[in-house]
């Protein structure tokens, strides 16, 4: 779990998720803090909303991530075929996973 997010969005969002990776400086937007998402939720964390948020299949993402080398795209990794997309799936389901036991 913690590997996607290392591998991927750690550079953006920091190693510990509060906004403060290397990347930071160069992005658009500053990168969220992942770790105050329930807490921008309400105190919940809805799966379903932030997948849709990470997926961004159906809605355009962030300016911020058109210029992050491991945004968005990155873990997409363009799919063009049923199996690839199968482990992309996974590897969101894996993110989400992880980003829920970093909640504060």
């Amino acid at each position: 779990m913690a590997g996607v997010y290392q591998h991927k969005r750690a550079v953006c969002h920091g190693p510990d998720g509060s906004g403060d990776g290397p990347m930071k400086e160069v992005l658009i937007l500053k990168p969220a803090d992942l770790t105050q998402i329930s807490k921008r939720y309400g105190g919940g964390f809805s799966f379903w909303e932030i997948d849709e948020k990470i997926d961004a299949r159906n809605t355009p993402w962030l300016m911020a991530h058109v210029k992050c080398p491991p945004g968005v795209k990155c873990l997409r990794n363009k799919a063009a075929s049923i199996s690839k997309e199968i482990l992309i799936i996974g590897r969101i389901k894996a993110l989400l996973t992880y980003l829920r036991s970093i909640q504060k």
